[in-house]
């Protein structure tokens, strides 16, 4: 995930470098979308085979992931700072759900 929000910090700054925004955009988010789509679907399939999250960790991980996905389909309608702060956000979210998630599936197999 760290890398996720470097890669789009370093998309920002390269940006400054090059003649357009929307072409460092449209080429680093894609991949950073890729990584927060595998980090949901890894914490949906945890917390689905657990039953044990809370639902407090479940709407705030379904809240962050959703807003990102609309960026990701289509991130036309956004600058680049923009996308960098709403990535960077669900990029948190998700990771500490699914630090969380992880936690709980290892003191199931505990049990």
């Amino acid at each position: 995930m760290r890398s996720a929000i470097a890669l789009l910090a370093a998309a920002a700054f390269v940006t400054s470098c090059t003649p357009s925004v929307d072409d460092a955009l449209q080429k680093n988010l894609p991949k950073v979308c890729s990584v927060l789509n595998t980090s949901h679907v890894a914490f949906v399939a945890i917390a689905t085979s657990t039953g044990k999250i809370s639902e407090k960790t479940m709407n705030k991980e379904a809240a962050a992931y959703e807003g990102v996905k609309t960026l990701c389909v289509d991130p036309g309608h956004v600058t680049l700072p923009t996308a960098i702060i709403q990535v960077t956000q669900a990029v948190i979210v998700v990771t500490a759900a699914l630090k969380e998630a992880r936690a709980v599936e290892v003191a199931e197999k505990v049990k």
